[in-house]
Order: C-alpha cells, then sequence, then structure tokens
C-alpha cells in the first residue's frame, strides 16, 4: 500500500509555451536537459510538455523528444546534429550562436526582471506577451541576432540543399517577428527595472516613429506568417492556436511602452520630444491624439475637473470602501487604499459635472502587490453622463488594461456625452480579478475635458463618393439601454473588431455609431467589412429628419449568414425617405447569434441620383 507521500509512477508535466504567449524565442536547452535528469534520479519515468510547436524555438521540442528516449544524451552534439541537419553543416555554426545568445539571455538576464521576480514562486512563470523580460536586451543585441541570421542564408543558399535552404528563410520570418516585437516595447532603451530616468525617457519619446513602425511591422508578418507557414510544421498555426495568435498580432497595437513616458511628461524637454515625434505621418492619429492628451494633461493645458485627485487631503468624494494611505503613492506623498469586499469586483464612483455633446479623459493609477498572479487582474475607467431620468447615456465599452503586479499602472477611457446629458455625469474606476480582502493603490485620478479631435464619419461636399476606413469602434454604443448595463455580455472590443453576442437574449443585440452621417433622400450607403461567427449577422443604418436625434422613416438594417472562418462582405444599400437628411450606422447580431466584424469601410453618396435604382447586394469577395 502507498505512502501519503508516494504514487505508483512518477511524472513531470512541463509548461514549455513560446510563441503566442511569448514574444521572444524561450530557449532553455541545457535546463530542459538538467531538469529531466533530476526527475530521473528521483524515480520518474514520464514526461509530457504542454506547448505550442513554432519554428522560431528551433530545437526545443526536438531535443525534449530525444531526453526522454535517453535522460544521458550529449545535449550539445545533439543541438549540433539538429542545426547542421536543419540548415546545413556551413550555415550551422551562425544558428548555434543565435541560440546560445537566447539560453544565456532567458537563464541569466530575463531572470533579474519584474516579470520573473514576480512570478518565480507561482506554479508556473507568466505566460506573457511583450512582458518585460524585454528590458534584459542591451543595445546592439538584436542587430547581432539578425546579422547570424543573414549569414546562415547566405551559406544556405551556397552551401546546402533547398530544404535547408527554405528551413532557414522561415527560421528568419519567426525572427522578424520578435525583432519587430522587441523594438515595438521599446526593448534596449528600457532599463531591467522598468523604470524611466530623464535621458531614457527624451530617448523613448524620440524613438516613438520607430517603435509605431514596427508595431505595424509586427502585425504584418504575423498575417504573413498565418498565411505562409509550411503544412510539414504544423503547430499552432495550423490548429486550435491559429486564432489565439491572429487575434494577439495581426493587428497594430498601441504600445504600451508609451505609458512608461507618462511619468516624465511634467518635464518641458521629454514633452516637446513627444510633441516633436508626433509629426511623423507613420503614426495612427488615433494614436497621435491619445499621446498629445497625455502631454496636455501633464502640462497643465489640460485642467483636472477632480479637486484632489491624487488624495494628498481627502478622498475626494468618491463613494468607496478605502481610507488614505502613505504606504504607495504614485506622485506625492498619499494614495487611496483599497478593499476588495467581495470577490473579483471592486469599483469606485464619483459624481461629477459633465457638459452636454463634449468629449473627456478619465484615467486613474493602479498598484497591487508585487507578488500577486499575473494576468489577473484588470482594471478600467467609465463615463456615464445622466439625463433628465437619472439614466446613463453615451454609455461606451473601454478597454480593460492588463495590472502589472508591483508597478503603478494607468487605465484610461474617452468619451463623448450625449447632447442631452443634464450637465452631471457619474465616473467609475473598476478593478477585476482579486479575491475578498485583498488590497490595491489608487491614485492619480484625473477628468479632464477634451478638445474634441475626434473625426466623425462625413461626406463632404465636394466628396459625395467618400469612403471612410473606420479603424475603432471605441466610441460605438449599444442601441438598447438595458443592455448598456451589462455591456461586457454582449459586446467585447478588440482594437478594429468589435464581438457583438446575441446568444442569450430574445431580441437582436444592435452597436451604432452615434455620429450624425449626413444624406438625402436617393443617396446610397456602401459596406465593406470582414465578419466571422455563427447565426445572423446585421448591418444597415438608422434614420433622421436633422444630425440630431430626430427619427424618421427610412431605416434600413439587412441581414447576412457568416461562416466560422473570416469573410469578406459587401453591401450596398440606397437611402429612401423624403424627410431623411442623416444617417447613423449599426452593426448587429440576430438572437441567438454571434457575430464578428472588422475592418469596417463605409462609401457615403450622399448626392440624391434619381437614376440610382440598384437594390441591396450581398458580395464576397
Amino acid at each position: 500500500q502507498l505512502s501519503p507521500t508516494s504514487c505508483a509512477i512518477l511524472g513531470i508535466w512541463e509548461y514549455g509555451y513560446g510563441i503566442a504567449y511569448f514574444t521572444l524565442p524561450r530557449i532553455y536547452f541545457h535546463q530542459q536537459v538538467a531538469m529531466l535528469r533530476f526527475v530521473k534520479t528521483q524515480g520518474g519515468e514520464s514526461g509530457f510538455v504542454e506547448g505550442i510547436p513554432s519554428i522560431g524555438e528551433g530545437p526545443k521540442r526536438y531535443l525534449y523528444l530525444k531526453l526522454f528516449y535517453d535522460v544521458n544524451l550529449d545535449v550539445d552534439e545533439a543541438l549540433r546534429d539538429w542545426y547542421n541537419a536543419c540548415v546545413g553543416s556551413d550555415a550551422a555554426p551562425y544558428l548555434a550562436n543565435y541560440y546560445e545568445f537566447w539560453e544565456k539571455f532567458w537563464t541569466e538576464r530575463a531572470t533579474q526582471t519584474n516579470w520573473f521576480q514576480s512570478t518565480k514562486f507561482n506554479t508556473y512563470t507568466g505566460l506573457m506577451p511583450d512582458a518585460s523580460y524585454m528590458y534584459a536586451l542591451e543595445k546592439g543585441e538584436i542587430a547581432q541576432c539578425r546579422q547570424w541570421l543573414e549569414t546562415m542564408i547566405k551559406l544556405a543558399e551556397d552551401k546546402g540543399n533547398k530544404r535547408q535552404l527554405a528551413r532557414a528563410k522561415q527560421l528568419m520570418l519567426s525572427f522578424e517577428f520578435y525583432e519587430a516585437s522587441a523594438y515595438a516595447c521599446g526593448a534596449e532603451m528600457v532599463p531591467v527595472s522598468g523604470n524611466l530616468n530623464k535621458t531614457q525617457a527624451l530617448e523613448l519619446a524620440a524613438a516613438i516613429p520607430e517603435i509605431v513602425k514596427f508595431s505595424i511591422r509586427r502585425a504584418e508578418i504575423a498575417k504573413r506568417m498565418l498565411k505562409e507557414f509550411p503544412s510539414w510544421w504544423g503547430g499552432t498555426y495550423r490548429n486550435g492556436y491559429t486564432e489565439r495568435f491572429e487575434k494577439s498580432f495581426a493587428t497594430p497595437k498601441f504600445p504600451e511602452v508609451f505609458s512608461l513616458l507618462t511619468n516624465h511628461l511634467e518635464d518641458n524637454n521629454v514633452r516637446n520630444m513627444l510633441l516633436k515625434s508626433l509629426n511623423d505621418e507613420i503614426i495612427p492619429v488615433e494614436w497621435k491624439n491619445q499621446m498629445k492628451n497625455f502631454a496636455d494633461i501633464a502640462s497643465g493645458k489640460i485642467k483636472n475637473i477632480l479637486p484632489d485627485g491624487s488624495f494628498e487631503t481627502s478622498r475626494d468624494n468618491w463613494n468607496v470602501y478605502g481610507k488614505l494611505s502613505r504606504e504607495n503613492a504614485a506622485s506625492g506623498e498619499q494614495s487611496l487604499k483599497i478593499n476588495f469586499a467581495e470577490n473579483e469586483r471592486f469599483m469606485m464612483a464619483r459624481l461629477t459635472g459633465m457638459k452636454p455633446g463634449r468629449q473627456y479623459y478619465l484615467s486613474a493609477k493602479i498598484l497591487i502587490p508585487a507578488d500577486y498572479p499575473p494576468n489577473t487582474v484588470t482594471g478600467k475607467t467609465y463615463i456615464l453622463s445622466l439625463d433628465d431620468n437619472g439614466i446613463g447615456r453615451n454609455y461606451y465599452i473601454p478597454q480593460k488594461t492588463d495590472i502589472v503586479p508591483g508597478q503603478w499602472i494607468t487605465i484610461s477611457s474617452q468619451t463623448i456625452t450625449g447632447v442631452k446629458s443634464t450637465g452631471f455625469g457619474l465616473i467609475h474606476v473598476i478593478i477585476e480579478g482579486m479575491k475578498k480582502g485583498d488590497t490595491a493603490f489608487v491614485d492619480d485620478v484625473v477628468f479632464v475635458e477634451l478638445e474634441n479631435r475626434q473625426t466623425p464619419i462625413v461626406a463632404a461636399k465636394d466628396e459625395p463618393n467618400k469612403v471612410i476606413d473606420h479603424k475603432t469602434f471605441e466610441e460605438w454604443m449599444l442601441v438598447d439601454a438595458e443592455s448598456r448595463k451589462n455591456q461586457d455580455k454582449h459586446v467585447k472590443l478588440e482594437n478594429n473588431a468589435i464581438n457583438i453576442s446575441a446568444e442569450s437574449v430574445a431580441g437582436p443585440v444592435r452597436f451604432f455609431y452615434p455620429v450624425a452621417v449626413p444624406c438625402k433622400n436617393g443617396g446610397r450607403v456602401e459596406f465593406t467589412f470582414d465578419a466571422a461567427g455563427s447565426g445572423q449577422g446585421q448591418i444597415g443604418f438608422f434614420t433622421y429628419e436633422d444630425e440630431k436625434w430626430t427619427q424618421t422613416d427610412g431605416t434600413r438594417l439587412t441581414n447576412f449568414a457568416p461562416g466560422k472562418n473570416t469573410d469578406n462582405f459587401k453591401f450596398n444599400l440606397p437611402v429612401r425617405g423624403e424627410k431623411i437628411k442623416a444617417i447613423r450606422v449599426v452593426v448587429g447580431a440576430m438572437p441567438g447569434s454571434k457575430i464578428k466584424f472588422s475592418n469596417l469601410k463605409i462609401r457615403i453618396d450622399a448626392a440624391p441620383d434619381q437614376n440610382n435604382t440598384r437594390e441591396t447586394s450581398d458580395s464576397r469577395n
């Protein structure tokens, strides 16, 4: 009979993840050997490695398989055999140099970063793309890696066979993904601590256009990887992880490293360097606006509406379960120490002035304990204007932000209040993912009125056939006021995509853009977009007598049935109604359906055309 401390068969289950969870090649060949030999000496008989195959990690999984057969294998000889077979004997030494660098990086330097220090006592270290392990890279190291692989490709082409050259090129493609990820995270500029000094902040601000270029480039490389990766390799690109990889990397994302600048923008030199960098045309307008707002808030050009957002003297009229504390502060001497009164969710709210039809920005800094499990806590802010009946209007859905343990993380959102706002509204700071009794800190809450830099969808009079590339759904809202109370259940934002779920409701769930588009009777609206999902989707427009909210007959909505895989759709809808002067665009999902919309483009022919008699059409490109 077994004792409580023994088992019939002893084995190991290892999390050997790389791509999709890590954005540098996660290599630790000699640690694989040491670990499995230790398990063997303890009587271990079985092993399992959970991971996603990726050619970018070279012989990592090959080595696991060899060691499962012979744990006393000469690992260096096995690696040399693999390199020679992979790219040819002449190119192999350069590939060996490349992987030796990454093994030393992960085992000697990445362990000094917050990514490792904050998760080293967990069941497994955090599975975190673009995490602070990037900050362990030093200047020139990515360029050195590129030089090794470029030499590898040349020698594989000159001395190797076709298959070896094909593998060499695929290794380079994976490296280019890692390279773009590193530069998009500010690697080689941000120190291991993740805390910038003034000189480093200036360097980062000057590098904004280059960082943005690599953020955009990574999305292009990710799409190419999904499209071109060879079928003989398989892995994440050929199984259920494809969608995860696409969701995570195939769309450019605002580089989170820019948030490190927010603590330095009160310095004139850093702020001016940021504003100078924003002149570069490569930076998307939405990202420019976001960074300019950061600069204007820091300079005091945009005044904080809240009297004591830093909690230096009071709780500033927040309805919150918490108290002032000197334990931690993002600025000044105090912050608000909050306690989770229930599992999973904490919310603090405050009534404040809010003018109708104005753009507002709300942000707060959040700190959770350094030893808290990573990838478990998120934060978001809400701005909710109130009408005469006390009902929230223009309840936009903010993005959730991951709260990294041990670091002050800024969460924020923006919105435009409705024209029916009474002049008051509620602002909320929400933290999710912690347990009852846990504590966190909130500081530097900023609520400001912004210059309305939003570019509305408008068909100019001299451009009646203008095409609008609608890259974000951030300012859209749910049609039904009741569904807005539980908006996370129905709508999830994903960069330039929106996921709409009507799986558990009796009626359709519709999401619309509140900016009115001038368009008269006889005009046309052409929609081009990508969609995937189950059930039936819906697209079209509401019609109005003016550019306010006076509805009139002529609303036109059409249904379509997307497949599981993303497909391209095109609809051409006529505008018919004598009183129509404007429309508002709508997307939605019918009852029991779940639809993802992305890459929406709208072509508006606002001018009447008596000869235009085409009916609605649906085509898939």
